[in-house]
Order: C-alpha cells, then sequence, then structure tokens
C-alpha cells in the first residue's frame, strides 16, 4: 500500500511539471508538503523490513522499490523550483502596474462562467484573411523572375551536364624502396662495428625513424620475403643491438636515440693444426 501511494504520488507531481502550468505545479507543491508523512513512514517502515539480517528476498525487493520511489519524491522539489523559475522568466508584467500574467490569470480563474462570458463579449473578432501586400521592389522581383527567359530556362533546365572521361593511371602501383637499397649497401659495406646515432641519421626525423625500424626488424630476426629489397636486407649478415639507454644526438632533427650497434659477422676462421 505504501509503494503504490508513493508511485501515485510520483506520477502525479511528474504530470504537473510536464503540464508546465503554474498553477499545477503550486497546487502539487502544497500537496507533497502535505504528504510528507509518507516520507516518514517510507523510512520506518524500512528500517523496520531491514532489520532482520536474514530477511526473505521478496521483502528485500520491496524495500529497495520504497527506497527508490522515496528517492524521487525527494528529488521532485527541486523539479517543482527549476519548473517555477523557467515560468519566472516568461512572466510578463503590464506596464508599471505591478500586475503580471500570473496574476491576471490567477483572478480570471476565480471568475464564474457568466462573468468570463461578459467580459468576453466584443472582445474577439473574428478577423477576416488579409490579402497579399506586396510593395514595388517585389512585384519587380517576380516579374523579372516571370518575364526574363534566361532565368526561366535556368530555373527548368535539368538536364545533366555531358559526359567526360575521367583520367585514369594504368600503371601499377610501385614501392618507393630507394632509401632501403641504399640503406643495404651501406650496411652490408661496414667495415667495422658501427653505433645506431651513425647510421641511422642523416635526411631528418621521418627517414631516421624509418632506418631505425627496418634495423629493428632485423634484430627481431624476422624472414623476409625470398626477392626484392626486403629481402636482401633481411639477409644482410650483420647482428644488431639495443640497449636500454638513450644517446643525446642533438642534430638532424634528433634529440635521442636508443643506444646500440651494428656489427658485421666474420666469416668462422678454419682451425690450423
Amino acid at each position: 500500500h505504501l509503494l503504490s501511494k508513493l508511485n501515485d504520488l510520483t506520477w502525479h507531481f511528474e504530470e504537473a511539471i510536464a503540464s508546465g502550468s503554474e498553477f499545477n505545479i503550486v497546487a502539487s507543491r502544497r500537496r507533497l508538503s502535505a504528504n510528507e508523512r509518507w516520507l516518514a513512514r517510507g523510512t520506518e517502515i524500512m528500517n523496520q523490513l531491514l532489520a532482520d539480517p536474514d530477511v526473505d528476498f521478496e521483502i528485500a525487493r520491496v524495500a529497495q522499490r520504497i527506497g527508490l520511489a522515496q528517492s524521487r519524491l525527494a528529488r521532485v522539489d527541486a523539479s517543482f523550483q527549476r519548473a517555477l523559475n523557467k515560468i519566472e522568466a516568461q512572466r510578463v508584467t503590464l506596464g508599471a502596474s505591478g500586475i503580471s500574467s500570473s496574476d491576471v490569470a490567477a483572478w480570471l480563474r476565480q471568475l464564474d462562467i457568466d462573468r468570463l462570458v461578459d467580459i468576453a463579449d466584443g472582445a474577439l473578432l473574428t478577423v477576416p484573411d488579409l490579402p497579399l501586400l506586396a510593395g514595388g521592389h517585389e512585384l519587380l522581383d517576380r516579374a523579372e523572375v516571370v518575364l526574363s527567359e534566361e532565368v526561366r530556362a535556368r530555373e527548368t533546365e535539368q538536364a545533366l551536364p555531358p559526359p567526360s572521361d575521367a583520367e585514369v593511371d594504368t600503371r601499377p602501383e610501385h614501392e618507393d624502396l630507394a632509401m632501403l637499397e641504399h640503406f643495404t649497401r651501406r650496411i652490408d659495406a661496414l667495415p667495422e662495428s658501427a653505433p645506431l646515432a651513425t647510421l641511422v641519421a642523416g635526411g631528418g626525423f621521418a627517414p631516421a625513424s624509418y632506418r631505425l625500424s627496418m634495423l629493428a626488424l632485423l634484430a627481431d630476426g624476422g624472414e623476409g620475403p625470398a626477392e626484392g629489397p626486403v629481402g636482401s636486407f633481411m639477409r644482410l649478415p650483420v647482428e644488431v643491438s639495443f640497449g636500454d639507454e638513450l644517446t643525446p644526438v642533438g642534430e638532424d632533427e634528433i634529440a635521442l636515440i636508443s643506444h646500440g650497434e651494428v656489427t658485421p659477422r666474420r666469416p668462422a676462421t678454419p682451425a690450423t693444426e
């Protein structure tokens, strides 16, 4: 019974706010104040229901629903105030009389139907449809559109433009691997170990990043394709090692670079007796 009463109050108050009527909101606010005992009763019943730690699940579920209903009712007063503030911002004051449109509406609500008929008698008139009023400039604009054959043809022309042949590049896409090929020859000709900073730098940050990424791929020991520049690079007889520290460079758009070395593999020396 308590839960049904709380839900009924919540529905009534939400309907009053949705109506946008100042009088409905004020009346609902008074009703909320008059029904505060239901909120207190709900708190009391919830405490009784949840006092037992081994309370039945169905009873706990009802107590939870009562708590949610109470929470909605506790927030509805703030909703009332926001709605009234919005109405207050739209209220119209009749001159310097201090009488607002809400005062006039409240006074009219107190009158009986006969008095309202007497007030409305002669105050409402049926206004006939006014003919189109247009000045010389408006008529001239319309006449120019109607009389100009060029404008009329442009407005009625719906034909599509003539077709044209689009440029088609029949050449197959070719990836530019000139930088990789040059880098491969450079690594293959290393006479001795060289630091990464010396081999990677050159041409700016983007080329240096590309070279470093290729060396990292080579250090991982991955297998490249059987043919092509990438496969040739992956089969280089060098060892690539990376350290945990950073080496300062300070030039060619590079501030720091990972410490490491590229070392050529030496062919094994045959044993002698």
